[in-house]
């Protein structure tokens, strides 16, 4: 092992154990993003709890310009494997969460927020739970049918692939983070307009997986926006969640 290759495994290694425990830790307790939101915003707005017929707990953020006159956009929000449980907050902690406790007041996207027990994956009763959880919402608010659109990052972002090839004619529109790749998915989800991030140097999620997903999905003739950060570490969410041209392209994505 060269010297060069010695100093960038003391660095590289490290750093890869600090974000996993960063990700696994969470940012904020999903209590503290419910109680600091709740205060932004009037009774009837705000986090409210909801539970599937199989004892499943899940959050809604309901924003302050909600009325049920109005059919109102929505996200559905896939967290990553740090924030699994069955508590229905940890997977309030890390992502879109603390970005809603920070301008909950401004937030104008009714959001799901389905917790795992585990990864996402394809064919599981977590995907189907992440389903029921907008069927459930839709009998309590007024969804916009036309415009649910789906996010998550890391094993989320796999989630987004996973959810959407379960039931492509859901969704308006996909946005997955640092995620892994699921190319099996891409035949039922081509005609989705998908907004993919991930960073360039990422130790956890190889970049390969988006960069695979992108391409996938440009063969079979989908509308994709890939951006790449030119950045180490695994979270690229921070930056993407703060970025207004995200949430300028998805304010674009509707269907038909």
């Amino acid at each position: 092992m060269t010297n060069a290759t010695r100093m960038w495994a003391g660095f590289i290694i490290p750093f890869a154990i600090f974000s996993l425990l960063l990700l696994l830790g969470g940012c904020a307790s999903g209590q503290s993003v419910v109680e600091k939101t709740n205060k932004l915003v009037t009774p009837g707005h705000g986090f409210t709890e909801l539970q599937l017929a199989d004892g499943r707990k899940f959050h809604v953020f309901v924003p302050a310009n909600y009325s049920p006159s109005q059919p109102a956009p929505t996200i559905v929000f896939l967290h990553g494997l740090g924030e699994s449980g069955s508590d229905g907050f940890k997977n309030l902690s890390v992502g879109l969460g603390p970005v809603i406790s920070e301008q909950a007041d401004k937030f104008g996207y009714l959001t799901i927020f389905p917790q795992s027990t585990g990864s996402w994956e394809y064919g599981s009763e977590d995907v189907k739970d992440a389903l029921a959880s907008i069927d459930l919402t839709a009998t309590k608010y007024n969804i916009d049918p036309k415009r649910i659109h789906l996010m998550g990052l890391s094993t989320g972002g796999q989630g987004v692939w996973t959810v959407a090839a379960t039931d492509p004619n859901r969704f308006a529109s996909l946005f997955a983070m640092c995620g892994w790749g699921f190319t099996e998915a891409v035949p039922n989800i081509k005609r989705i307009p998908t907004y993919i991030v991930h960073n360039s140097m990422d130790p956890l999620v190889f970049t390969v997986n988006s960069d695979t997903m992108a391409s996938k999905l440009k063969e079979a003739g989908a509308d994709v926006t890939y951006v790449k950060y030119g950045a180490l570490g695994h979270d690229c969410w921070s930056r993407a969640l703060s970025d207004p041209a995200s949430f300028e392209w998805l304010a674009k994505q509707h269907k038909p």
